[in-house]
């Protein structure tokens, strides 16, 4: 019985305790303004079908990421997931399919060699450090509109 009453006037105690040091510990916040943006990508003059874009910030500790998917050739992130305002590394990287295609694509052999990745994407453009690919996001709606246009190699 003493136990549970004992508990009962600790917790509170322990509670107030751990607010008070949280409260004062002088972590930097980590968020950076972000910004919309969009784009179109293509490969040889074609467009990627299905591919991921990952924006990397320059100059922000730590690294602000945003992703987005690529259809079609078009991609567009919302300023709330978008990268963050400034200088930003790309990188381009492949997509792996649905598991219902990836199924119907090895037509009921489990054993059969069948790769998920719907479009290729050149190793170059798969690190945001080897594609030189960069965009300048900017806090407008309307000026980040971004333009791909990768080599095969």
């Amino acid at each position: 019985m003493q136990t549970i009453a004992l508990r009962r006037r600790l917790s509170p105690l322990m509670l107030l305790g751990l607010i008070t040091v949280g409260s004062g510990c002088g972590l930097q916040s980590t968020t950076a303004e972000r910004g919309a943006v969009s784009g179109y990508i293509s490969i040889d003059g074609s467009p990627v079908e299905s591919a991921h874009i990952i924006f990397m910030s320059e100059g922000h500790d730590p690294v602000v990421k945003a992703r987005g998917f690529i259809s079609r050739g078009t991609f567009s992130i919302a300023a709330q997931n978008g990268p963050a305002v400034g200088k930003n590394s790309i990188a381009i990287v492949p997509a792996a399919m649905e598991l219902e295609a990836f199924e119907a694509g090895r037509k009921g052999d489990r054993t059969a060699a069948y790769s998920p990745i719907i479009v290729e994407i050149p190793k170059v453009y798969q690190d945001p450090e080897s594609s030189e690919l960069t965009a300048n996001v900017t806090s407008s709606e309307t000026d980040n509109y971004y333009e791909f246009k990768l080599d095969p190699q």
